[in-house]
């Protein structure tokens, strides 16, 4: 496992800290599963671009279309409070639910 510094903008730390404890989890845990969506998303775009490089499979346009509407779209919605300030360092590593915030 791989340990990450990731530098945030104190509003978004917070705003990160107040979903991972409205989902029961760590932040840690929270941007595990964001990267997990993005990856996902990733190699579905890329993998669906290999078979249209073989041709395989019809409607390859639409399905393109598709893969851009959805990279287009925000994948990670939250209704959380806003709160301001300069800045925050959120140290990784993969934590416990209340580890690493």
């Amino acid at each position: 496992m791989t340990a990450l510094t990731l530098r945030l903008p104190e509003d978004k730390h917070r705003r990160l800290k107040a979903l991972a404890q409205q989902r029961g989890v760590s932040i840690n845990r929270l941007l595990d599963e964001a990267a997990t969506l993005l990856l996902v998303e990733f190699d579905a775009e890329t993998r669906f671009q290999l078979r249209t490089e073989r041709g395989q499979g019809r409607g390859v346009e639409r399905g393109l279309a598709l893969l851009r509407q959805a990279r287009e779209s925000e994948p990670l919605n939250a209704t959380v409070p806003v709160g301001l300030g300069k800045g925050t360092e959120v140290k990784g590593g993969y934590g416990g639910r209340e580890g690493n915030e």
